[in-house]
């Protein structure tokens, strides 16, 4: 909150993974659009894991679904998608639980390593 990271600093902001990081540059792609567009414009694609922060929390249940059924058209499996949960619980829906599966273990201790005290839930789930 304050700027300044004196323990426990993101992987991007510790010393030692300058060099990596900036070898790799060229390997980031910027696309400014929606989750929803990308996906539907990476048709070829597959992918195999997403952070995807608490996108969520601004959509509605039917959107999260639709959303979450083209991660699935668009990953491999065991592809695992972590998301946090502010207000909006979000939890993959009965509808999708074929094609993904929560990782409640992993989920669990993740909760308890979780320092970001302003989310409810860490979620964890993997593509079937």
């Amino acid at each position: 909150m304050t700027g300044y990271h004196p323990r426990n600093r993101p992987y991007a902001l510790r010393a030692e993974n300058f060099a990596a990081i900036r070898a790799n540059l060229d390997c980031l792609e910027w696309h400014c659009c929606s989750l929803e567009s990308f996906l539907t414009q990476a048709q070829s694609q597959v992918f195999d894991r997403y952070n995807l922060s608490n996108i969520f929390e601004y959509m509605s249940p039917a959107a999260y679904q639709a959303v979450l059924g083209q991660i699935c058209d668009r990953s491999c499996s065991g592809t695992r998608l972590v998301y946090w949960n502010l207000f909006a619980h979000r939890q993959h829906p009965s509808a999708l639980a074929e094609r993904l599966r929560s990782c409640s273990e992993l989920q669990t201790q993740l909760n308890e390593q979780d320092q970001g005290f302003f989310y409810q839930t860490i979620v964890v789930e993997e593509v079937s």
